[in-house]
């Protein structure tokens, strides 16, 4: 009975508190219990492409490292070596020549040293080889070799064994090649030393080039020096006449370069 009773006075205060509002109005608000939210993720930092990395530097070319400079020589040329005791001396010496391009680096081909008697009665010189006496390995070729010594033995009446034949210049040419001023005067030291070794009886000069490299200069050609007994180095009669190659190409001129030669006649010793 007691448990009615208190349920109507609940009922009762609950209408009236109702009825209350009513009149007056909410005045007060109701406080809900505040539920925490979940702390709002940071917000993410803007996205930033990545910076690409750097292209690397391209590769400089170095350039290389020349060699050390050879320090240029005080002479251009090395000094002369001392005269040759002998023919086979005179021979290693030009062998080993470097004085001009005709000698010196790849087309050096080879000196070509005159071939005879030690102390001739005759010495022939003619200016210089080409590709035939290369091939032969002779200062003249056979043809003209053998022209040369019927000169010796039908005219002179002397032995192959009492001459001896060189040239000029010693190293051979090319086809229709001609030695230059510099490389002839390059040279004339080696056919001094040469003379000097063989001390001949008496010297036949064949050509312009030949004469001048005896010291005969033929800058109007040879015609004004035949015909007379020249004189090497003071004591060697000398004459200068036909080359034996114009010859072959021009037999008339046989008679007069005989004509040179017996000039020589008297200045030759006996057979």
């Amino acid at each position: 009975m007691s448990e009615h009773v208190e349920l109507e006075a609940l009922t009762r205060a609950l209408g009236n508190e109702l009825a209350r509002r009513g009149r007056h109005g909410r005045r007060h608000v109701e406080v809900l219990p505040v539920v925490d939210e979940p702390a709002a993720a940071p917000a993410p930092a803007p996205t930033r492409a990545p910076t690409p990395a750097p292209a690397p530097a391209p590769a400089i070319a170095r350039k290389a490292t020349p060699p050390a400079a050879v320090p240029k020589p005080t002479r251009r040329r090395a000094p002369a070596p001392a005269a040759p005791a002998d023919l086979d001396g005179f021979r290693r010496q030009i062998a080993h020549c470097m004085d001009c391009g005709l000698s010196a680096g790849p087309r050096g081909s080879g000196a070509l040293v005159g071939r005879g008697a030690a102390r001739p009665a005759l010495v022939f010189v003619t200016d210089y080889a080409g590709p035939t006496e290369r091939q032969y390995g002779k200062v003249l070729a056979p043809e003209a070799g053998q022209m040369i010594a019927n000169m010796v033995t039908r005219g002179f009446g002397l032995q192959l064994a009492q001459v001896y034949v060189t040239s000029a210049v010693k190293c051979p040419l090319g086809q229709g090649c001609q030695p230059s001023p510099k490389e002839a005067k390059a040279c004339a030291r080696h056919l001094a030393a040469e003379l000097e070794l063989l001390r001949p009886g008496a010297i036949v000069a064949f050509g312009a080039l030949a004469a001048a490299a005896l010291g005969q200069p033929a800058t109007g050609g040879i015609e004004p020096l035949r015909g007379r007994i020249l004189p090497y180095m003071e004591r060697t009669p000398l004459i200068v006449t036909a080359h034996p190659r114009d010859m072959l190409a021009d037999p008339s001129l046989k008679p007069g370069v005989w004509q040179d030669l017996q000039l020589l006649i008297p200045h030759l010793g006996p057979a």
